[in-house]
Formats: C-alpha cells, sequence, structure tokens
C-alpha cells in the first residue's frame, strides 16, 4: 500500500555529483533547492501525490484544504478504486461532479473522516494540525494497528478531543511540534508542512512496518457498519493482520456469491440485494505468506427504508393530482429522496430559502430530464396543493418524469420551519 520510492536517494545523488540545479527547484518556481522541506516536495511529486498548481506553483506556505488532505491520502494509499461511487454523496457539500469526488467518498469509506454533525464536509476549509493528526492516524488503521504514542506538548492536555491521536503523531517522529514545545492543535496544515508529515510517514511505515517476510500470525474478521436497506451506504472495515500486509483487496458478496464491480471498501445496498444477505471479503497478501481470506459475518436481510407518514402523505397527493391528469405514478426514489431531505434540513438550520444549486449532479446519474419544487411554511397535507395552485411548480408535478425524492424537515433553529423539498427525474 505505502512503498519507499528511490527518486529521492536518486535527486541527492545528482547534486552531488553535478552541483547543478535540483529537479526541485525546476518542478515548482516557489520552491527553491533552500527550502526547508525542498526534498520532501520534491518527494511528493515525483509520487504523484501532489502535481501543484497550474502556474508552476507549489504554494508551501498555503494552507492545506479538505478536500486537498482527501487525495493527498488517497493518492498515497495508491488511488484505490471506489467502484460502487454512490449516486447520492455522502456529504451534502460534495456533489458528485466535484473534482475529487471519488477521494472524498474513498475517505468517507475508509473511515478516515465522517464530516461534521450537519453532513457535510466543507471541502474548501483549512485542515487543522489537530485534524491532520486524526486523518494520519485513521489512516494509519487501514492497514495495522495504529498503537498508543508517547509524545506530548504543553498546549495538548489529556482532554483534548485529538489528545491520543497527536501523542501517536509524536511517537512514531511524524512530527515534533515546535521549538517551544507546542503543537499548536487549531492552526492550519501548511502544504510545505503536509509535505514533511506524508514524507515521515511513509518512511515510517512505507516498506511494510519493516516486518520480515512470512506467514500471518493473526488474522482478523472483517465486520460491517450500516444499515442493510436500499439506498444505505456500508462501509466494511477489514481489521489489522499481524504482520502488516503488502495489499488489501475488497469484495461485497450478495448470498455469499461476488457482486460484480463492488471492489471497494464501501457499497451503495441495490434494489437488485432485497430480501438477500450481505457479506465483506478482504484477502491480504505479503511475501513469503499464502494468502489470508477472511469474510465478515452476513447481515441482516436487505429491506427498503420505511417511509415516513408525512412523505408517503406527500407521494400520494402527487401521484392523485397526476393521475387525475392521466400522468402515470412516480416511483419513490431512496437515493433521490436523500438528496431532498439534505437540502431541506440545510434550508431549515440555515433560512436561506432557494433551489438546491447542485440538485441535478446529485441525483443518480442518467437521467434525461430533472425539476425541483420546495416549499416552507406549509403543511405536509396541504403542500402538495399549494404547488398545484402555482404554475411553475404544477409543471413540474405533472411533468414527463418517472421517479421522485421527498424531503421534509418539520424543525428550524432559525425560523424557517416546515421545509419541503421534490426532486423529479425521468429515466
Amino acid at each position: 500500500m505505502f512503498r519507499r520510492p528511490l527518486a529521492v536517494l536518486l535527486l541527492v545523488t545528482g547534486l552531488v555529483m553535478t552541483g547543478t540545479t535540483s529537479a526541485t527547484a525546476t518542478r515548482f518556481v516557489d520552491v527553491p533547492d533552500s527550502h526547508v522541506f525542498a526534498t520532501q516536495i520534491e518527494w511528493l511529486a515525483d509520487e504523484g501525490i501532489t502535481t501543484g498548481y497550474a502556474d508552476g506553483t507549489f504554494r508551501p506556505g498555503a494552507a492545506v484544504l479538505r478536500e486537498q488532505m482527501a487525495v493527498f491520502l488517497w493518492r498515497q494509499a495508491g488511488q484505490p478504486a471506489v467502484s460502487d461511487l454512490p449516486g447520492t454523496s455522502p456529504f451534502t457539500d460534495v456533489p458528485r461532479s466535484h473534482a475529487f469526488y471519488q477521494a472524498i467518498v474513498w475517505l468517507a469509506d475508509s473511515g478516515i473522516s465522517t464530516g461534521y454533525d450537519d453532513g457535510s464536509f466543507r471541502p474548501g476549509q483549512p485542515v487543522l494540525r489537530e485534524q491532520m493528526a486524526a486523518f494520519l492516524y485513521r489512516f494509519r488503521a487501514l492497514q495495522a494497528a495504529p498503537g498508543s504514542g508517547s509524545g506530548s506538548f504543553v498546549d495538548v492536555p489529556s482532554g483534548r478531543t485529538f489528545a491520543e491521536q497527536i501523542r501517536w503523531l509524536s511517537g512514531t517522529g511524524i512530527s515534533t511540534g515546535y521549538s517551544d514545545g507546542t503543537f499548536r492543535p487549531s492552526q492550519p496544515v501548511l502544504r510545505e508542512q503536509m509535505a514533511a508529515f506524508l514524507f515521515r510517514f511513509d518512511d515510517r511505515f512505507g516498506s511494510g512496518d519493516g516486518a520480515a517476510a512470512g506467514p500471518f500470525t493473526s488474522q482478523p474478521t472483517p465486520t460491517i457498519s450500516g444499515a442493510a436497506v436500499v439506498g444505505t451506504r456500508l462501509r466494511g472495515t477489514p481489521g489489522t493482520w499481524t504482520p502488516q500486509p503488502t495489499s488489501v483487496t475488497y469484495q461485497w458478496l450478495r448470498n455469499g456469491s461476488p457482486i460484480s464491480g463492488a471492489t471497494s471498501i464501501g457499497y451503495t445496498v441495490k434494489e437488485a440485494d432485497l430480501g438477500a444477505t450481505l457479506t465483506f471479503r478482504a484477502t491480504a497478501t505479503r511475501a513469503g505468506a499464502s494468502a489470508s481470506v477472511r469474510t465478515s459475518a452476513a447481515t441482516a436481510a436487505v429491506t427498503r427504508p420505511a417511509v415516513p407518514i408525512e412523505v408517503q402523505r406527500i407521494l400520494d397527493d402527487t401521484n392523485r393530482f397526476r393521475a387525475q391528469q392521466g400522468k402515470p405514478a412516480l416511483q419513490l426514489s431512496q437515493p433521490m429522496s436523500q438528496v431532498a431531505q439534505n437540502w431541506s434540513a440545510q434550508m431549515a438550520t440555515t433560512c436561506d430559502f432557494r433551489h438546491n444549486p447542485s440538485y441535478a449532479s446529485q441525483i443518480p446519474g442518467g437521467w434525461r430530464a430533472a425539476a425541483e419544487n420546495i416549499a416552507a411554511g406549509q403543511q405536509y397535507t396541504t403542500v402538495v396543493q399549494a404547488w398545484i395552485n402555482s404554475a411553475g411548480h404544477r409543471a413540474n408535478l405533472e411533468g414527463d418524469f418517472t421517479h421522485i425524492g421527498i424531503g421534509y424537515t418539520a424543525t428550524s433553529p432559525c425560523g424557517l420551519p416546515r421545509t419541503f423539498v421534490q426532486v423529479f427525474a425521468r429515466y
């Protein structure tokens, strides 16, 4: 998973033999040979973990954004496939069209980031140093038990949220903190610092943790988190082998048979899974050992999600109106309903009453037409009639669509109660 390249050694040799300008200065115009982290930044580029910016800069003093952290870790992990990209984003502010959607989904599937309580990921926000410690700690846990750390900093008390992860970061030598004994957990991580942290991570763990070739002495049983409900994203947790494996591959199974293309750590439950049980299989390999194939316990039989009474009433009223217009009934889509529900909740939370500008990229792809209705302040028993009374909304209600998603949020902390969203699509 993590490999130690020869590129840095070749770079150093070139400098000694020729005394000419190094590739570092050539690669990034703002990283001279004299830069304290020039070697680490060059390694980051050699590994393909960063390509820098289009203007030829690396911007070493800029903060690392959360979306950049996702792609850095995904690339350092070898760009593992995310074979089952969810039609509905795991985060309300990361549409499927996002440039780093695959990396961010992988980050969520791997358990490295669960995002924020409001369902957002905040891709454009800087990564704080304490968050970076947690990300690297969880990143390590994908391959081996991280262990406990022994380091300490004067500004990281034991009760701090990420104190354990920060101690681990210090104990492994990935971070030594500042000369005054601080870690400065609430400060953003700079891009030059992140290059150094990832370089040291690879130096510490990139060669199989230094273990000699040989058989596994401990083999885990994988587990599955999430409900076996259509539209839900499940996450497999492979566990940790001893010694550390060279690689781990994944496979989801339906009633014991492999599901075609379901070879990443996350899996979105499908209509085809209804009534079946699902398992998660992880296969670990290393030199001098037979492959270790381990399978989780089976989930409960897959079911459809329960439909809230408000959503069912809105669906029934919509389809009753469509029948009166000679239109076929719309099928309730769980992924589309999740998009609608996320936007309904966001409007209620922010009191920003407006259409979702990204709904078309958040619903499952392949649609030929799409539309959206929103409302606030109505009752769930009367909202469809209110839409019928509005020409634009009525046109969507009787439009040439096949599927619908419905979201409803009853309360609001900022004064916008009972927010409704309908998302329409033709497939």
